[in-house]
C-alpha cells in the first residue's frame, strides 16, 4: 500500500479484512502436512518440514496463483466502481502472494523448531415490487397554433432529447427499476426513430455489470491457464474448476436466505468465493496425482488422497468462516455492504464444500476413464517393412528384399 500510495480507506481495509481468513490457509495446509509426516511417518521435525513442504508445494502454489489472478481483471475495470476496486484488487492480490512466501519460508522453519521443542518436553502432537417510475404519454401530432413550450431544447448527438428524472423509492433495487422503466418504454410502441437510454447511476450500474461479467470470464480463463501450466495437463484443471458452477447457485441461495440483493458488493463476494471454493479441489487432485505416481492404483489413491486432505480442507474452511464473521456481525457505516460480501463467502463456501468433497473424486475418476477410453480409440503406430512409421494400416510385400 505504501509503495503504490494507497491509503487505509474503506476499500483497502475491506480487502485486508477479507484476506485475513484466506492468507492463513497456505500456512494451515503446510503445517498440517508437516504434522502428518511427523505423526504418520515418524520423521524427525526437520526432515518432516522439508519433505512435507516439498510434497504440498505444488498445491499451495496453484491455489495461491489461481486466487491472486482472480483480482487482476477487477483491478482494471474502467467504470467508476472499477477505480475503487483497483485498490481492492491489488491489495488482495499482494496479500495472497505474501502469504505464500510466508508458508514456504517461515512456516516450515517454525514448525520444525516447535515440533522439536514438543518432542523434547512431552512428545505429543473452522420481489419484484413496483416503484414510482412513470412515463408521461406524449402526443406525436403537431398542429399550428399558439401553445406553451419548453423553455429550452436539449440535444444529444444532434438529436432532441427529453429527460425523465426519478429517484429510487426505499426498498427497491436500481437494476430492477431500470429494467421496469425500459419495459414500460417498449410497451408504448413508439416509432423506430425514438430510443431510450439510461444515464446517471443507472448507466454506471449497467457498465459495472458488464465489466464484472467480463472480469468473471477472464478470471476463469486465467485460472485454467495457471492450473494447466502447473499440472502440465488439460484435464485436471477441468476437474478442479467444476467447483465454480456448483458455487454460483449456493451463492445466490445465500443472498436469498439473507434477504440480500445482487449488487456490487455481493458480486465481489462471488468473485472471492470463486477463488476460495476451488482450494479443496486442488488439494484433493494434487494429492491423488502424487499417490498415483508412487504406483498406487487409482481407486486406492482416491480413497487415501481424500482421507489425507480432509483435515486441512476442514481447517481452512473453518478459518475462512472465522475470518469473515466480523464482517457479517459488524455494525456502523458501510456494514450492510460488507455483510453482503460475508454472507456470500461464508454460506457459499460452507454449502459448496459439502458437494465438492463428493463431486471432485467422482469427476476425477470419470474424466480419467474418458481419457483412457480416448487413448484406446487412437490407432497405435505401425512400422511398415520399409522402416517408416505411420499410424495407418499399410499393406506391403512380406518377401524380404
Amino acid at each position: 500500500m505504501w509503495v503504490l500510495d494507497f491509503t487505509p480507506n474503506s476499500v483497502t481495509m475491506l480487502a485486508l479484512v477479507l484476506m485475513v481468513g484466506i492468507v492463513i490457509d497456505d500456512a494451515f495446509v503446510v503445517l498440517e502436512n508437516i504434522f502428518r509426516f511427523v505423526e504418520e511417518k515418524g520423521l524427525s521435525p526437520i526432515e518432516a518440514a522439508r519433505q512435507g513442504t516439498h510434497e504440498i508445494a505444488t498445491a499451495v502454489l496453484a491455489t495461491t496463483l489461481s486466487l491472486a489472478v482472480i483480482f487482476i481483471p477487477v483491478s482494471f475495470m474502467s467504470s467508476i466502481s472499477g477505480r475503487f476496486l483497483f485498490q481492492f484488487g491489488i491489495t488482495a492480490a499482494v496479500a495472497v502472494m505474501v502469504s505464500m512466501l510466508v508458508s514456504f519460508i517461515l512456516t516450515p522453519a517454525l514448525s520444525a523448531r516447535l515440533f522439536r521443542k514438543e518432542d523434547m518436553t512431552s512428545g505429543e502432537g473452522p420481489a419484484s415490487r413496483r416503484g414510482l417510475y412513470r412515463l408521461v404519454d406524449r402526443s406525436c401530432m403537431a398542429t399550428l397554433g399558439e401553445a406553451e413550450t419548453a423553455s429550452r431544447i436539449d440535444r444529444l448527438d444532434r438529436s432532441r432529447i427529453a429527460n425523465v428524472r426519478a429517484s429510487l423509492a426505499p426498498g427497491f433495487a436500481l437494476a430492477e427499476r431500470t429494467a421496469a422503466l425500459e419495459a414500460e418504454f417498449e410497451a408504448m410502441n413508439t416509432p423506430a426513430a425514438y430510443t431510450v437510454s439510461v444515464r446517471g447511476v443507472g448507466r454506471e450500474l449497467e457498465r459495472t455489470r458488464n465489466e464484472f461479467i467480463l472480469a468473471f470470464i477472464l478470471s476463469i480463463v486465467f485460472m485454467y491457464m495457471i492450473l494447466a501450466s502447473q499440472y502440465e495437463n488439460l484435464i485436471h484443471p477441468v476437474t478442479i474448476l467444476l467447483a465454480l458452477p456448483l458455487a454460483v447457485p449456493f451463492a445466490l441461495l445465500s443472498l436469498y436466505l439473507a434477504g440480500q440483493q445482487l449488487n456490487l458488493y455481493s458480486a465481489l463476494g462471488i468473485l472471492v468465493l470463486f477463488g476460495v471454493v476451488k482450494k479443496s479441489s486442488i488439494l484433493q487432485v494434487d494429492h491423488m496425482n502424487n499417490l498415483r505416481r508412487t504406483g498406487m492404483n487409482r481407486l486406492d489413491a482416491i480413497m487415501q488422497g481424500n482421507r489425507d486432505r480432509l483435515r486441512p480442507i476442514l481447517m481452512t474452511t473453518m478459518s475462512l468462516v472465522a475470518g469473515m464473521l466480523p464482517l457479517w456481525v459488524g455494525t456502523g457505516p458501510g456494514a450492510e455492504e460488507r455483510r453482503a460480501v460475508a454472507v456470500v463467502v461464508i454460506r457459499g463456501q460452507t454449502l459448496s464444500l459439502l458437494i465438492t468433497l463428493l463431486v471432485t473424486p467422482v469427476a476425477y475418476s470419470l474424466l480419467d476413464d474418458a481419457i483412457a477410453f480416448a487413448r484406446r480409440l487412437k490407432p497405435a503406430p505401425v512400422a511398415p517393412a520399409g522402416g517408416v512409421w505411420t499410424s495407418a494400416s499399410v499393406s506391403h510385400d512380406s518377401t524380404p528384399d
